[in-house]
């Protein structure tokens, strides 16, 4: 089973302002623009108590400064960056073997944007600024 994760800031993210100024200065016109770091778990056992676990996690998730969401909800068009080899060996390790949180099996990091745009924008910011084809993928979900 797959369990996403999606990480946000409860203050205003100056990564994504500082892109959402490169875009603009680009003449990519995206309204809104937000940033959250994302990660899926495969994972073995019940969900809605791995969730509960995951939430907590202060590597991933810092009460101070952080949001867990396990879906979401805003609008716009989302597109997935991450790494070509995606999966997180040293995460998967200190969660396992550190934390001891059992029944991960596999950890796949990257970015989400969410942008208030057109499919088309969103694809052409993401292909001029957001990734880097040499060693990144995108996908719109």
């Amino acid at each position: 089973m797959i369990v996403e994760l999606f990480v946000g800031l409860k203050i205003p993210d100056t990564t994504a302002l500082t892109t959402k100024q490169t875009l603009e200065s680009m003449n990519l016109h995206v309204k809104n623009l937000q940033r959250y770091d994302y990660y899926a778990f495969e994972i073995r056992g019940d969900q809605k108590q791995f969730e509960k676990k995951i939430a907590s996690v202060d590597v991933i998730v810092n009460a101070n400064k952080n949001i867990a969401l396990f879906s979401l909800q805003q609008k716009g068009i989302k597109v997935l960056v991450k790494n070509l080899d995606g999966h997180s060996e040293s995460l998967l390790y200190t969660l396992t073997e550190r934390l001891e949180i059992k029944g991960i099996v596999k950890v796949t990091r990257g970015v989400v944007w969410v942008m208030d745009c057109s499919k088309e924008m969103a694809v052409e910011a993401t292909t001029l600024l957001l990734y880097n084809p040499n060693f990144q993928e995108y996908q719109l979900l």
